[in-house]
């Protein structure tokens, strides 16, 4: 997202300079820097953005106010006229020329810029510059997709509860969609300490989800929140298990959680000790 950023904002200041406006671009790095100046050179009149659903928008540079970089040079755009698109940044070079105050010329790397501010032309456009459309035509905040990852990787604390032969009491910890990440426990049955480690979505899914949400129109940053929870909380969630039985004797396994509801799973696990004696996990687990 960042590198899309950086290149509209650089293809904004140059047909601000063809047009014979005062526009200035604010480059930040990745190092810290925040360069002024204008980009003059290696960047066209207009750049390709292709989104997740295959969609290819064409964004004039004139049209341009504010473009952020991420990985894979995807990026989000922010254009004159109050639309974002988020995709791939398609159509630029690796490098560009920025003109700073001073009159000399410094070539900076694509790979450097985190961010591209641009300015806003002192004269009018004799033509106005057409709109980014999304495939909906409903404008985003980028802020909203921002929440949704805040609010995912936040968390909190349940007292957990296992009806079943394996876990039987014990702490966990959830992500911030209440989904659990990891419990600490005991099992009064076998006698002994449980660890689990659960593998819920990653936060780059979670961004791709309230992305694509973006790209389907959700204006709403409330129902984007709720939206992306509802498709990133899975209905079954792989762990990984490690403990003793009889106190002292070492066992290892893993299974996987059934959704049932906001708290309450059916587990399904096995796992073996360092005798060579298996244990099933079967039952229900409930995180209050």
């Amino acid at each position: 997202m960042r590198r899309v950023a950086i290149w509209a904002a650089a293809v904004i200041a140059f047909v601000g300079l063809s047009l014979g406006l005062d526009a200035a671009e604010t480059i930040v790095t990745s190092g810290g820097s925040v360069l002024n100046g204008s980009i003059e050179s290696r960047l066209p009149a207009t750049v390709s953005v292709t989104s997740d659903t295959g969609d290819v928008f064409t964004v004039q540079r004139e049209n341009m106010k504010h473009v952020r970089f991420a990985e894979g040079r995807r990026v989000t755009v922010e254009t004159q006229d109050g639309n974002i698109v988020v995709g791939t940044l398609g159509g630029i070079s690796d490098v560009f020329g920025l003109r700073t105050p001073g009159g000399d010329v410094q070539s900076i790397s694509v790979d450097s810029i985190v961010e591209i501010r641009f300015e806003a032309a002192a004269a009018p456009v004799a033509a106005p510059a057409p709109q980014v459309k999304q495939p909906t035509g409903a404008p985003v905040a980028t802020s909203a997709v921002q929440a949704v990852l805040d609010a995912y990787e936040g968390g909190s604390g349940s007292f957990t509860l296992g009806l079943d032969s394996g876990l039987q009491l014990g702490y966990s910890g959830l992500n911030g969609f209440d989904v659990p990440r990891f419990t600490v426990g005991i099992n009064a049955i076998l006698l002994g300490v449980v660890g689990r480690m659960y593998f819920p979505p990653s936060a780059d899914r979670v961004e791709r989800i309230a992305e694509r949400l973006v790209e389907a129109g959700i204006s709403d940053a409330d129902t984007l929140m709720e939206e992306t929870r509802s498709d990133a909380t899975p209905f079954l969630l792989p762990y990984a298990q490690l403990g003793t039985d009889a106190l002292i004797i070492p066992h290892a396994g893993g299974g996987v959680l059934v959704r049932l509801g906001a708290s309450l799973y059916v587990d399904l696990g096995a796992t073996i000790d360092t005798f060579g004696v298996p244990w099933v996990s079967f039952g229900l687990m409930i995180f209050f």
